[in-house]
């Protein structure tokens, strides 16, 4: 079973251990300037995608009347892309929410923590970073 994703309010569907863009590019606001379809025309993106097809996983999936489904580092690129405070949101609740500790009331945070991350967000972040080293192409 899939852990579900919610961000600002927003549940980011799930297929094949994909995540949804458009749900959130919904989350983010849904602004026009931050369509799926420029991140993903990109050049930054697109050679991030191919780097992410390198390790052998599948990076991205296009499901018509569904919409465009990414990986993790995906995810975590696009928020990226959007502004530091939605890439904030997003790293710390895809993260609490993939290792099991994000609790309720985290749910209903919609802005960045004022002081900081805590110890905990750190090691999750810490963690997560320690995956993608071991994933990345040794050069």
């Amino acid at each position: 079973m899939q852990n579900q994703i919610s961000i600002c309010n927003t549940s980011i569907r799930q297929i094949n251990g994909l995540f949804s863009l458009n749900d959130l590019h919904k989350a983010s606001g849904g602004e026009n300037r931050h369509k799926p379809n420029l991140w993903s025309e990109n050049k930054q993106t697109i050679d991030f995608i191919v780097e992410c097809e390198k390790a052998g996983n599948p990076a991205i999936l296009k499901k018509q009347g569904l919409g465009t489904f990414v990986c993790k580092e995906l995810v975590i690129h696009y928020a990226m892309w959007i502004s530091p405070a939605f890439s904030l949101q997003v790293i710390q609740h895809f993260l609490n929410s993939l290792s099991g500790s994000l609790k309720p009331d985290a749910l209903k945070t919609k802005t960045a923590l004022p002081n900081g991350l805590t110890l905990e967000q750190q090691d999750e972040i810490k963690k997560f970073h320690r995956e993608l080293v071991q994933t990345a192409p040794n050069p």
